[in-house]
C-alpha cells in the first residue's frame, strides 16, 4: 500500500483504514480455512482462541482510530480558520474544553528595578510595577445568535514586592493583594441591546479617572501612589522615619474598584456608553463613557458617581478627558472628590494634569514621553497638601509584545507639625505581553 504525505505532516494510505480491517481479514480468514488440515484438535482450538482475540483487538484499534481522526478534523478545521484569516499557523492552538466555546489565554509580566531616595538613604528594590501588575487571564466566549453572545473571564494577579508597597522597613512585602483573584465573572451580551455582567469584575465606576491616550500609562498616570507608593517619609523634626506612607497621602479616587457585582452597560450610541453596578454590599455606582475621532483628533471622556456602604460611607465624584492631536501631543486632566468620607474629616480632593508627545523614533514600535502634575488637598489628614511631578519615557517593540519604560517621580507632603522631606524615585522596567 503506497503511503503519502498529507498537507499537516501526516501519513495517509490508499484504501484508508477500511482497506487495513479488509487485508487483515482476509489474512485471519485464510488461516482459519487452513486449520481443518491441522494434525491436533487442541492446536486449531488454539489458533480459534488466537483468532478471536486479534478480532477483538483489531476492533478496539478502530474505535481507537475513529477517535484520533475526530480529533483530527476538529484541528484541520482551526487551522483552516486561521490560515483563511490571513494569520501564520501556530505550532500549537488552545482549546477549550467544548467545541462551541473560544477559548484564549493572556496576559503579561511587568517587572522593574526601583530607586528611592528619603532625604537620608536611598533604596533599590526589585518590583512588580503596580501601575499595571503582572497577571494571567482566561477567556471563554460563544455565540447564541447572530446578536447575543456569552463570555467568562477568570483573572489572576500575582504580584511580588509590588512598587507601591515596598520601603524601606519592608522591602520584600507579602500579603493578600500579592497574589489575589482580579476577576471571576461570566457575562450575556446583546449588540443591540447592551451587556449584563455578574461575578466580581470591574464596577462602572471602575477607571473613571483613567482616560488617557498619551501611551505612557505603564509607567505614569493620575494614579502617582502607584511608582512608589509604599515609601515612608523621612521627617526632619524627628530626624527619623515617620508612618506615613506615599500611598495615604496621594490617591486617584478611581472609582469602586473590582468587586462582587451585577453590572450593566449600553450599547454604544454616538459614542457614548452608560453604565451602572449594584455592589454586593448595598453600594452603587453609575458612569458615562465617551469617545470619538474627528479630523483625525482623538478623544476620550469618562465621569462618574459612586457610593459605598462602608465604614466611612464613602462617596466619590470624578472624572478624566484626553485628547491626541495628529501631531502626536497629547493632554490628559482628572479630578476627583470623595464625599463624607468619615465624621470630623474634609473632603479628600485632587487634581491632575498630563502633557504628552507620540512619535516614532524607531522601525520596530512606537515611542511615548510625558510630563505630570498631581496637587490633593486632605488626603490623609485635614490641611494636608500633596504634591507630585513626574516624568516618563516609554519605548514599543511591536514584535515582541513588550513596552520598555523609565519614570522619575518626586513626592512631597505639607502637613502642621511635621517637616517631611520630598521622596524622590526612578523606576525602569519592562511589560511584556503573552
Amino acid at each position: 500500500m503506497r503511503q503519502e504525505w498529507t498537507k499537516r505532516g501526516g501519513v495517509r494510505g490508499r484504501g484508508g483504514r477500511g482497506g487495513v480491517l479488509r487485508a487483515a481479514s482476509l489474512a485471519l480468514g485464510m488461516v482459519a480455512a487452513a486449520t481443518p488440515a491441522l494434525a491436533q484438535v487442541g492446536e486449531v482450538e488454539a489458533l480459534r482462541q488466537q483468532i478471536e482475540s486479534m478480532r477483538k483487538g483489531m476492533e478496539l484499534l478502530e474505535n481507537r482510530l475513529e477517535e484520533l481522526a475526530g480529533r483530527e478534523a476538529g484541528t484541520a478545521a482551526r487551522i483552516d480558520a486561521v490560515e483563511e484569516s490571513g494569520r501564520s499557523v501556530p505550532e500549537r492552538l488552545v482549546t477549550s474544553g467544548r467545541d462551541d466555546v473560544q477559548l484564549s489565554i493572556s496576559g503579561h509580566i511587568n517587572r522593574g528595578l526601583l530607586i528611592a531616595n528619603d532625604g537620608d538613604s536611598t533604596e533599590v528594590f526589585h518590583v512588580d510595577n503596580s501601575f499595571s501588575g503582572s497577571r494571567v487571564r482566561f477567556e471563554g466566549s460563544a455565540r447564541f445568535t447572530e446578536d447575543i453572545s456569552a463570555g467568562t473571564n477568570l483573572e489572576v494577579q500575582l504580584r511580588t514586592n509590588r512598587s507601591d508597597r515596598v520601603n524601606q522597613i519592608d522591602n520584600e512585602p507579602i500579603g493578600q493583594t500579592s497574589f489575589d483573584r482580579r476577576k471571576v465573572e461570566f457575562y450575556f451580551d446583546s449588540e443591540s441591546l447592551g451587556r449584563i455582567w455578574v461575578g466580581q469584575g470591574s464596577t462602572a465606576s471602575d477607571g473613571i479617572t483613567g482616560s488617557d491616550l498619551s501611551g505612557t500609562t505603564v509607567i505614569q498616570e493620575n494614579a502617582v501612589q502607584d511608582f512608589a507608593g509604599g515609601m515612608l517619609f523621612f521627617d526632619g523634626n524627628t530626624n527619623a522615619l515617620s508612618d506615613t506612607q506615599v500611598r495615604q497621602a496621594f490617591d486617584d479616587l478611581d472609582g469602586l474598584s473590582r468587586r462582587d457585582r451585577l453590572r450593566y452597560d449600553t450599547p454604544v450610541v454616538g459614542g457614548f456608553m452608560l453604565s451602572g453596578s449594584l455592589i454586593r454590599n448595598g453600594g452603587a455606582d453609575i458612569a458615562l463613557r465617551y469617545g470619538t475621532t474627528v479630523n483625525g483628533v482623538r478623544f476620550a471622556a469618562s465621569g462618574a458617581f459612586a457610593s459605598a456602604i462602608t465604614e466611612d460611607n464613602e462617596q466619590i465624584a470624578a472624572g478624566s478627558a484626553s485628547v491626541l492631536l495628529p501631531s502626536g501631543f497629547n493632554a490628559t486632566v482628572a479630578a476627583g472628590t470623595a464625599l463624607q468620607r468619615e465624621a470630623g474629616r474634609d473632603d479628600p480632593t485632587y487634581i491632575y494634569g498630563k502633557l504628552g508627545y507620540r512619535f516614532a523614533a524607531f522601525d520596530f514600535g512606537g515611542s511615548a514621553l510625558s510630563v505630570d502634575y498631581y496637587e490633593g488637598w486632605d488626603m490623609d489628614r485635614n490641611e494636608d497638601t500633596s504634591r507630585s511631578v513626574g516624568l516618563a519615557a516609554v519605548q514599543t517593540v511591536d514584535r515582541l509584545g513588550t513596552e520598555l519604560y523609565l519614570g522619575l517621580r518626586g513626592y512631597d507632603l505639607d502637613r502642621a507639625g511635621a517637616d517631611f522631606d520630598p521622596v524622590v524615585a526612578a523606576l525602569s522596567g519592562a511589560r511584556v505581553r503573552f
